[in-house]
């Protein structure tokens, strides 16, 4: 039990950290809500410039090499393969006796995957013009920007601090951030999202991840002060 509560880390700059993306989520469901025009043409001069870049992309592995590496991102991106790796974690971690750490990750993927999915529904917000058939449903936020955040988030900044080699532990934060950061330019360039789709997700899931840590921190002082203190009476 004692390694459970002392798995997740905290540092003072994380509520402020936390503030900052609330801030900046807030400030761009403001400009989508009220469809601020500086926002919508800065978009779509986005768009056209990688269209018109790129001409018309298809999601499959035989359209050159930066084409498969997008098809890549975007295929194992998705909320399905997140769901997946979310399970095989926390899977591990039970296997570990993590039980709480388990539980914590499963509730902030999970948790943080509804949200942005009734997000979705709450702004109706259309997708670019020229956006694949597979691309279905709303734009903001991007459920990719979601859910990768969710979870690669909490890859860097709860396990990759414990491997102790700094080679090997920066080694995994590079190529974990470079798939993350993949994932997010595969909606660009599939023409699947406008950029405040993702500045929303990325936003909205870092703001999840780390207001759960702080809040982890809050109650595991709080059990210590008081629970465990009176156990002892």
């Amino acid at each position: 039990m004692r390694k459970n509560n002392s798995f997740i880390p905290f540092k003072s700059t994380y509520p402020i950290y936390a503030l900052g993306s609330l801030i900046v989520l807030s400030a761009t469901c403001l400009m989508v809500h009220i469809h601020f025009l500086p926002l919508l043409r800065t978009e779509q001069k986005i768009t056209v410039f990688f269209q018109q870049l790129i001409g018309t992309p298809a999601m499959n592995y035989n359209h050159g090499l930066l084409n498969d590496v997008m098809t890549f991102f975007a295929t194992y991106g998705d909320a399905t393969p997140i769901v997946i790796l979310t399970v095989l974690f926390s899977l591990v971690l039970f296997l570990k006796k993590y039980n709480f750490l388990a539980f914590w990750f499963l509730g902030v993927v999970a948790t943080g995957g509804v949200i942005g999915t009734l997000m979705k529904f709450a702004f109706h917000r259309t997708r670019p013009m020229g956006h694949l058939p597979i691309d279905d449903g709303f734009s903001f936020p991007s459920g990719h920007a979601v859910g990768s955040t969710l979870f690669f988030s909490v890859i860097c900044l709860v396990f990759l601090p414990k491997i102790q080699q700094t080679a090997a532990r920066n080694l995994l934060m590079v190529l974990t951030v470079a798939i993350w950061i993949g994932i997010l330019a595969s909606r660009i360039y599939f023409s699947a999202h406008h950029l405040a789709d993702l500045l929303g997700g990325v936003a909205f899931g870092l703001f999840w991840v780390l207001s759960a840590m702080c809040m982890y921190a809050l109650s595991a002082s709080w059990f210590q002060k008081y629970v465990f203190k009176k156990s002892r009476l």
